[in-house]
């Protein structure tokens, strides 16, 4: 007959409770970085058995890889019939960027440096769904005749996430909307309508 013991050794992570573990597993990284992370610091943040994690996840990384897919949803691609409404209204999820976040992605970023798995999927999970999006908001406005046919918008799309990555990893400053805002204004729309 199983006991207590056993019992426990044997369970598995129901959707609730793997969801909190996996947000643990972002707390963890926001605190200590991704080579401090540890399964046991996560099991004991989580009030889950270390074994529990380990058949759930092999690896440390592969555990990463999860919190990363699920840590934040892909951004919607507003459709506010301007460029520069669709810019503003995008812009507002960079402006909600705050240290938490922004020490999560420079855990990440450490991290993927050396894991090439981690690289891959925080790419394919967080950066690249971004980029997407801002691609689509630059395609339509191009489409509608606001952006010029000749346009490079792969060159375009990454300068608003280069400059708030500049302002919260490399000059650890908040990024406020009044600050989205003037980059849309200042830089990013009269780059992509000059002749």
């Amino acid at each position: 007959m199983p006991t207590a013991r056993t019992a426990t050794r044997t369970r598995r992570l129901d959707e609730a409770q793997t969801a909190h573990v996996l947000q643990c597993v972002v707390e963890e990284l926001a605190e200590r970085g991704y080579d401090r992370l540890t399964m046991e610091r996560v099991a004991a943040r989580a009030g889950a058995g270390k074994q529990t994690l380990y058949r759930r996840w092999p690896s440390k990384a592969e555990m990463v890889i999860d919190a990363v897919t699920a840590w934040k949803t892909p951004p919607e691609v507003p459709d506010t019939g301007t460029l520069r409404g669709d810019l503003v209204t995008s812009g507002r999820a960079l402006s909600r960027i705050d240290g938490f976040d922004s020490d999560v992605i420079g855990g990440l970023i450490t991290a993927a440096r050396h894991n090439p798995d981690l690289a891959v999927a925080f790419d394919r999970n967080f950066v690249t769904p971004r980029y997407a999006a801002l691609g689509t908001i630059l395609a339509r406005a191009r489409d509608r005749g606001e952006i010029a046919p000749d346009k490079d918008l792969e060159l375009l799309v990454p300068l608003l996430p280069a400059l708030v990555f500049h302002r919260t990893q490399l000059i650890r400053r908040a990024v406020s909307r009044d600050y989205v805002t003037r980059v849309i204004d200042e830089v990013l729309i009269p780059l992509l309508t000059a002749p």
